[in-house]
């Protein structure tokens, strides 16, 4: 019973989200990846708002960072120079990954 409870209060508190933690010091935290920069800081934010929201609270951002973990502009620069080429000699494209760009959103929920 006493686990059912607490199941019941994890899955009512706005907990769905496999991304949001909270720490120790009440404040949250929150990793997006990406391939572009942009999009995983977009992304983040409104993660973290939305989170908030749920709750009835305001969004507050305690931090955010973001990092590039994509390729090197050197083996940009090779990839692209020993990439396959078109019919008409032209490199193809290599699309970016997935996870190129991580954004690190600390907040609290106020």
């Amino acid at each position: 019973m006493r686990i059912a409870t607490l199941a019941a209060l994890f899955l009512l508190s706005g907990c769905a989200s496999d991304r949001i933690y909270p720490k120790d010091d009440g404040s949250f935290y929150l990793a997006i990846t990406g391939n572009k920069e942009s999009q995983a800081h977009d992304k983040a934010l409104k993660d973290g708002n939305a989170y908030c929201h749920r709750q009835s609270l305001n969004f507050a951002i305690i931090d955010i960072k973001s990092h590039y973990r994509g390729a090197s502009a050197d083996t940009k620069l090779l990839t692209s120079t020993l990439a396959p080429r078109d019919q008409f000699g032209r490199p193809i494209e290599i699309p970016q990954g997935d996870e190129d760009y991580k954004v690190e959103l600390n907040f609290r929920c106020k």
